[in-house]
């Protein structure tokens, strides 16, 4: 498993957005280039991307990571 975390620091345009329908909503386009970005970034495919999750779903990950 292979789990990437995307964070944004506070004041960022991005930091009050809550959640990937919010994320498309205000910004079009951008999960089409993260994901286009992680399914080629080791080279194209070699890497699967295979669903987005929210900030409680990323908390509980990271603390696993300790």
């Amino acid at each position: 498993q292979d789990d990437k975390l995307i964070a944004v620091m506070a004041g960022n345009q991005f930091y009050e957005v809550d959640t990937i329908k919010d994320l498309e909503i205000k910004y079009p386009g951008v999960i089409t280039i993260i994901e286009t970005f992680y399914a080629n970034y080791k080279g194209e495919g070699k890497v699967k991307v295979l669903c987005y999750a929210d900030r409680r779903v990323a908390l509980n990950l990271l603390s696993q990571a300790f």
